[in-house]
C-alpha cells in the first residue's frame, strides 16, 4: 500500500507548478491541500478534505477534486476496506499520469473532466 501512496505523491509533485506573484502560498502551502485530513484516536476518526475556502473558483468548474478524494481513501483504509482506497488511488495516479489535473497542479482539465477520468479508470 505504501508504494502507491510514495507513487500518488510522485505524481502530484511533478504536476506541482510554482505559483504566481498574485498567490499568498508557498509550493509547500498548495501541496498541503492533498494531505490526509484526518484526526484519530482511540474511540473516533474525523476525515475531511484539506483546504480552504476558494470563492474565486465558484461556479468556474476548476477545483480540484483530490482534496475530497485523497481523505476518502484513508477513510477507507480505516474501515479496513484497503481494496477499495487501492482502486481509488489506482485511478487517482491514472488521471495524475495522463495529464488529466485542474490548473492548480497544471492541467486544464475542468473538475468534471478530472472526475470523470477519475471514474472511468476505476
Amino acid at each position: 500500500m505504501a508504494n502507491k501512496k510514495d507513487q500518488h505523491l510522485r505524481l502530484f509533485k511533478q504536476r506541482t507548478r510554482p505559483l504566481g506573484p498574485d498567490h499568498d502560498l508557498t509550493d509547500f502551502e498548495s501541496a498541503m491541500r492533498l494531505t490526509m485530513g484526518s484526526s484519530r484516536n482511540e474511540d473516533i476518526a474525523v476525515f475531511e478534505a484539506i483546504h480552504g475556502e476558494a470563492p474565486e473558483l465558484e461556479g468556474k468548474n476548476s477545483a480540484n477534486p483530490l482534496p475530497l478524494l485523497i481523505p476518502a481513501c484513508y477513510m477507507l483504509e480505516h474501515m479496513d476496506q484497503a481494496d477499495l482506497a487501492g482502486r481509488n488511488r489506482t485511478a487517482v495516479s491514472a488521471a495524475l499520469e495522463r495529464g488529466v489535473v485542474t490548473p492548480d497542479l497544471g492541467g486544464s482539465s475542468t473538475t468534471t473532466q478530472m472526475t470523470d477520468a477519475i471514474i472511468a479508470s476505476l
